[in-house]
């Protein structure tokens, strides 16, 4: 994302650069203060989010609270990954949709004593047919069946994105995990249209998503090096690049 830092004592001049959220540009700021500045004082007036013409969208909030937020949304990110996504492969030769089971590895008071017994038990009363077994569905499903794994594949993988709002403003780009139907895209949105409002002084009750853009261009469609390795050599192959793809339904 985009990124204005307006200085103020010893400077009273503007930096803009890029930064992945807020708490890093905070962070990017004081360092490229430290980095060139020996014998004034120099300090941070304010840092603002910008588009991609450089306008001025958003000042971002106090440093600690920035600090806050990405803190907030790394422990999510960890809760998340205490979920493991298995198929259950039945007697009759079918298979499962993936499913998420808590990953009891991580407790200490859990009364089965391996995951395995636990996922088991969750599969025969999550479904009506006889089980033949149950697998890790990246281990496993991904060699037949790569549609069932992609849920998991996909755990790892970001994509930019940028909000369109009710009002005809729109986001700057932003970055966001690639989840199935869009959820962290689509919350992190919801998240851009709060901060849309309070900066302009907007009735956040009266606006809204309207649609949500993937930003496939110029490299951008995922920061994940293999993923851009991936793309490149569809281009090799002469096969259709990906285009940016919109989507409509916001609601959550």
């Amino acid at each position: 994302m985009k990124y204005t830092a307006q200085f103020c004592k010893a400077w009273t001049g503007k930096w803009e650069f890029d930064a992945i959220d807020d708490a890093r540009a905070w962070e990017k700021a004081k360092n490229y203060i430290k980095g060139h500045v020996q014998s004034v004082i120099v300090d941070i007036a304010a840092i603002y989010e910008s588009d991609n013409n450089n306008k001025q969208i958003r000042k971002l909030p106090e440093y600690a609270e920035c600090k806050r937020i990405t803190a907030k949304i790394e422990r999510e990110k960890k809760e998340k990954r205490k979920e493991i996504i298995y198929i259950a492969y039945f007697t009759d030769g079918t298979r499962s949709e993936p499913f998420a089971v808590k990953n009891i590895l991580q407790e200490t008071d859990s009364k089965y004593t391996t995951q395995k017994s636990f996922v088991e038990e969750t599969a025969k009363q999550k479904f009506t047919k006889k089980i033949k077994t149950v697998k890790n569905s990246l281990k496993a499903a991904y060699r037949n069946n790569k549609k069932a794994a992609i849920e998991e594949i996909l755990l790892n993988e970001k994509a930019v994105y940028k909000a369109y709002f009710s009002d005809g403003a729109c986001s700057a780009p932003y970055i966001a995990e690639i989840t199935v139907n869009n959820i962290s895209a689509k919350k992190k949105a919801k998240f851009k249209l709060k901060q849309h409002a309070e900066y302009n002084g907007l009735d956040v009750n009266k606006l809204k998503v309207i649609k949500i853009e993937e930003l496939n261009e110029d490299k951008n469609f995922i920061p994940n090096r293999d993923f851009l390795a991936r793309n490149n050599r569809r281009k090799e192959t002469k096969m259709q690049t990906r285009k940016n793809r919109f989507i409509e339904n916001v609601e959550i």
